[in-house]
């Protein structure tokens, strides 16, 4: 199967602080094993002096078939997990992947959150979740 790939795209103005993502997210799945990457750029458009740091985290979930005992096998979660950057101040580019192993997957979901933390708070960008049948 080829890759499927979503672009992610969102600002938020909080805090004092513009800032925001721009990217992909790939996934790739075959019988024994899947792949997802992320690839976003955060900028800091304004307010970078009330910024105290920025993450990134992507999260991903792989549903497929679970073990059977003897009986008909039934479908669950069979990766749960994700990738993230360090507490950063500045524009930084995020571009990681990870690779994991399972009997067979099915449907794929993939989302992304931008935490960040100025003088007056915490606050969040989270993207669209990208889900597809495999």
């Amino acid at each position: 199967m080829p890759w499927k790939q979503y672009n992610i795209d969102n600002t938020k103005n909080k805090g004092g602080v513009k800032i925001g993502y721009k990217g992909t997210f790939k996934t790739y799945a075959k019988l024994t094993g899947a792949t997802y990457k992320t690839n976003v750029k955060i900028t800091v458009y304004s307010g970078k002096s009330n910024l105290k740091w920025a993450r990134w985290k992507t999260y991903h979930t792989a549903y497929g078939l679970l073990g059977s005992n003897g009986s008909t096998p039934s479908l669950g979660i069979v990766y749960n997990g994700s990738i993230s950057s360090s507490k950063i101040k500045e524009n930084f580019t995020f571009d990681k992947t990870n690779k994991y192993s399972y009997v067979y997957a099915c449907y794929l979901k993939t989302w992304g959150k931008l935490d960040f933390k100025t003088k007056s708070g915490e606050y969040n960008i989270t993207t669209k979740t990208h889900a597809a049948f495999e």
